[in-house]
């Protein structure tokens, strides 16, 4: 007989997940570069780029939502029938899994980026900007926002504000994947269903 303690329970299988999300963050770094070029020549500011940085950053947000409800709604059957123990962060640690590019990408761009500050070899600062551009690119969906957090370059007195402005980008989506794989695994949605006649 399986007791709760004996049962073989499958694992959680990170591969699906983790290419859906990785899938969505690049269609909404395109939608933001395509949506932010039309406003390059105008200058207005800020304002162009929050707008266009607030469309894209929803429709990432969007996507990996609904990609993670529909895997929480499928696990949530094996769950019911025993065969795969409830983990109501897998949602989190998906999205933490999804966004190690981003990190790495940060704190390689930072490391190089102070080499070349003591150094002042040229192709390590080379490497610090294709880097530094690759994040940029990779996270171009909150470009709005990282042109405010993050004026140009980055330098040795903004270290620090530079790894956290990229660090702070991943909230949105760790705290979205976290509330759609609960709300999945309850059947939830944000927009109710609609109802057939």
């Amino acid at each position: 007989m399986n007791t709760g303690s004996t049962r073989n329970y499958r694992k959680y299988s990170y591969k699906i997940p983790l290419r859906k999300l990785i899938l969505s963050q690049f269609g909404a770094a395109m939608l933001g570069i395509m949506t932010s070029m039309p406003t390059i020549s105008i200058s207005s500011g800020h304002t162009l780029d929050i707008i266009t940085s607030s469309l894209a950053v929803a429709f990432l947000l969007y996507l990996q939502y609904t990609a993670i409800w529909d895997i929480a709604a499928k696990d949530k059957i094996a769950i019911d029938g025993g065969r795969l123990r409830e983990d109501k962060l897998f949602g989190l640690k998906a999205a933490l899994f999804a966004n190690i590019p981003t990190y790495a990408l940060a704190v390689i761009s930072i490391a190089l980026r102070g080499i070349y500050l003591l150094t002042h070899a040229d192709w390590v600062g080379a490497i610090s900007t294709a880097t530094y551009g690759a994040e940029l690119l990779w996270n171009f969906m909150y470009h709005g926002y990282l042109s405010l957090l993050i004026p140009g370059q980055p330098d040795s007195p903004i270290f620090l504000a530079y790894l956290a402005s990229f660090i702070l980008i991943t909230v949105p989506s760790l705290i979205t994947c976290l509330i759609a794989y609960n709300q999945g695994l309850k059947g939830k949605r944000i927009l109710p269903e609609k109802k057939k006649d």
